[in-house]
């Protein structure tokens, strides 16, 4: 049972079409666990799943009209691509202008964690960044109605042409206490739907080419592998499977 709504403010998140890729890589959690997390809390939110062949990006551009804010979840430089040109098309103006955009934009996702620097200064409209997971961070900043970050760890932003990082910790979160992700009509892969899973956060490997383990360092949350418990995950297909 999900919370009651404490906030005017409606949030949809987004995972955008990856510029350049014909494929869908499948389900998007990390929106999913995020849209669970803030119903859970009591905030207004949605996803919007777009698949990654034939995205139409002024469908989403006419979406995001209902949203207050609007989270991209940015796992991969084309999808970085497609967002900065979704926002453009919704500004419809270029993106060096001062101007500031009548809604709050943000980021998140590997991509977006490690080119925090790159993506605040190309695109002036994103206002925050969520460094590694964001459940915990999105609440708070939407409990600060989206403004006053300085107390709330992992943001990056800019001000006065300054790149600021806030500093300190999440609090440690046993992942079995996240509610199970947002599920919708958008879970379909080959016009069949499908559900996808994770059983663990982070890894126990520390490769060089890989990012989980630095996103996972990252997050702050004291281990960078954390398994969610056996009871936990066939809870979920339970769920799922009296669900659909």
């Amino acid at each position: 049972m999900f919370g009651k709504q404490n906030m005017d403010k409606k949030i949809l998140l987004i995972a955008p079409p990856c510029k350049g890729s014909n494929i869908r890589f499948g389900e998007n959690l990390g929106i999913r666990y995020i849209c669970s997390y803030l119903l859970e809390h009591g905030y207004d939110s949605d996803i919007l799943e777009c698949t990654f062949k034939n995205a139409d990006l002024e469908k989403i551009v006419n979406k995001i009209n209902g949203y207050d804010v609007v989270g991209f979840s940015l796992n991969y430089s084309g999808q970085y691509e497609s967002a900065r040109e979704i926002i453009k098309k919704y500004l419809g103006r270029d993106e060096g202008t001062e101007i500031q955009p009548k809604k709050y934009f943000l980021a998140g996702g590997h991509f977006a964690t490690f080119q925090y620097e790159f993506i605040l200064k190309d695109c002036p409209s994103i206002k925050y960044i969520i460094l590694g997971e964001a459940e915990n961070i999105i609440v708070q900043l939407a409990n600060q109605s989206f403004n006053k970050v300085e107390a709330i760890p992992n943001i990056a932003f800019c001000t006065n042409n300054k790149i600021i990082l806030t500093k300190g910790r999440i609090d440690k979160v046993d992942i079995d206490e996240f509610p199970y992700p947002y599920r919708d009509d958008n879970s379909f892969f080959l016009n069949q739907k499908h559900f996808s899973m994770i059983t663990s956060r982070g890894c126990y490997a520390n490769c060089s080419f890989c990012s989980v383990s630095s996103f996972s360092k990252i997050t702050g949350t004291g281990t960078k592998w954390r398994l969610r418990s056996a009871e936990n995950v066939i809870n979920e297909i339970i769920c799922v499977f009296r669900s659909n």
